[in-house]
């Protein structure tokens, strides 16, 4: 793909609760990070990811919320994706920016997850709290990047989910929005030279702007700009 075409795309994704994108090469951007849990079902629906495979989760939030703790038989009753469809598009209940993982795990999806998050946390973090969950299930978390591929499962598919609001030192301030004090270019850019084998052994990536909690529209943009041809470079490569 062209730079000016790769320049286009980044122009115009959007702050939008329903915006999703196929960038090709099994890459997708959207805003919402709810999103994320869709794509991983059409790629299983389309024959790109066999589970249950290994998610790892890069973001500044654990996203780690559960709202079929106590009742998933709408969850479990989907069928189709356009059952997941409809699950997934209202803006309250159901699967939100930040419980879009628990359900994943609940059908089947993943039976490991690794997490590489910056929020601060009361207790342990992770999805796999109260009853009824597969014993089975690992969840890792991870103080260093780098120790993510030397603790993964062999021979299992992969999912990498990056969210950009990692890259915005504001993000763990609950109370501030669409404010960004970015990490530098070479810092940003190390990180995901740290990554790369995962970017590119990966079955899925998905990658949230998260406008909101990357720092606004010009910051968001900027990410865009930087990390979206990097990983379509990767995955082509």
């Amino acid at each position: 793909m062209m730079d000016e075409q790769l320049s286009h795309i980044c122009d115009h994704i959007v702050q939008d609760d329903q915006f999703l994108q196929d960038l090709g090469s099994n890459v997708w951007v959207m805003d919402n990070h709810k999103w994320a849990f869709y794509v991983w079902e059409k790629s299983r629906f389309d024959g790109k990811f066999s589970p249950p495979g290994i998610l790892v989760h890069v973001d500044c939030h654990w996203d780690d919320g559960d709202d079929f703790m106590r009742d998933d038989s709408k969850l479990m009753e989907t069928r189709t994706l356009d059952d997941l469809f409809h699950l997934i598009i209202p803006k309250t209940g159901f699967i939100r920016l930040d419980s879009f993982i628990a359900p994943a795990v609940r059908k089947g999806l993943f039976d490991e997850v690794h997490y590489y998050c910056l929020q601060s946390h009361d207790g342990k973090p992770g999805v796999v709290h109260g009853k009824g969950w597969d014993s089975n299930i690992k969840e890792f978390i991870h103080s260093d990047i780098q120790d993510i591929m030397i603790n993964l499962s062999a021979g299992k598919p992969i999912c990498f989910d990056l969210d950009l609001d990692i890259f915005n030192r504001d993000c763990e301030e609950p109370d501030i929005f669409q404010e960004g004090d970015l990490w530098r270019e070479e810092e940003i850019l190390q990180f995901m030279d740290v990554c790369r084998p995962l970017v590119k052994a990966a079955d899925v990536v998905t990658i949230a702007a998260s406008f909101d909690f990357s720092g606004g529209e010009a910051a968001t943009r900027y990410l865009l700009r930087l990390i979206v041809p990097w990983v379509l470079k990767v995955r082509q490569s």
